[in-house]
């Protein structure tokens, strides 16, 4: 169902965006993790599928894109990143966005 519902959030926008792969994604991960900890004979197939969200998640934190599609969301802007991220990684994400906005001022 998670996977399901995540893929629903994303394609039932009028104008799908960026923005909200990151949450939608994340909001699954947790969905599954606590089925893991709720129903311990699915744990074993759950951490599978964990170990590919996760290759998935670093892959994602790899690049930028994400936290700049985020950024200039008029609705989302750092407040999601501010609430469900570690500080490091809000850190991480306010540098490139500032040194982005810096490459393209006067």
């Amino acid at each position: 169902q998670a996977p399901h519902a995540a893929q629903q959030k994303l394609s039932s926008e009028s104008t799908p965006s960026l923005s909200y792969a990151v949450p939608a994604f994340e909001e699954m991960i947790k969905s599954w993790e606590s089925i893991g900890l709720h129903v311990p004979h699915c744990k074993p197939i759950v951490d599978i599928g964990l170990t590919w969200a996760s290759k998935y998640t670093d892959r994602m934190g790899a690049t930028h894109a994400y936290a700049v599609a985020m950024f200039i969301d008029p609705v989302m802007r750092m407040s999601w990143m501010n609430s469900q991220w570690e500080e490091d990684r809000i850190n991480k994400a306010k540098e490139f966005i500032v040194k982005l906005v810096c490459l393209f001022s006067i």
